[in-house]
């Protein structure tokens, strides 16, 4: 199941970042008033692909964690993942991740 989270976790921000990439460094510059009415179809699928991984990035982190906090504490107690989520490295990795991805996705569609 770790194996398959991390890849999870792995492919949905390559999706995420790779979408945002495409975009900006490769479509916008071959973009010509001769295919404006395809920009907009590709827009809309980069745009589900952006959401898309940046909801599974969120949520394949989010099980990890409660994986790897499962084999130290009970997850279920609040008082005690939030203790991990706060003074374990992992913990703090794993929340500066989960705040930065809705970051990059605000920046990407300029909310």
């Amino acid at each position: 199941m770790n194996a398959f989270l991390k890849a999870v976790h792995c492919l949905a921000l390559c999706l995420a970042l790779g979408g945002a990439l495409f975009w900006t460094c490769i479509w916008c510059v071959l973009d010509t008033p001769d295919i404006h009415r395809a920009t907009l179809q590709v827009w809309q699928r980069v745009r589900f692909g952006i959401w898309l991984g940046a909801v599974c990035f969120l949520v394949s982190g989010a099980a990890d964690l409660l994986q790897a906090a499962h084999q130290v504490i009970d997850p279920t107690d609040l008082e005690s993942l939030v203790q991990f989520l706060i003074g374990t490295r992992y913990g703090n990795m794993t929340l500066l991740k989960s705040l930065l991805m809705p970051l990059f996705v605000m920046s990407v569609f300029r909310l």
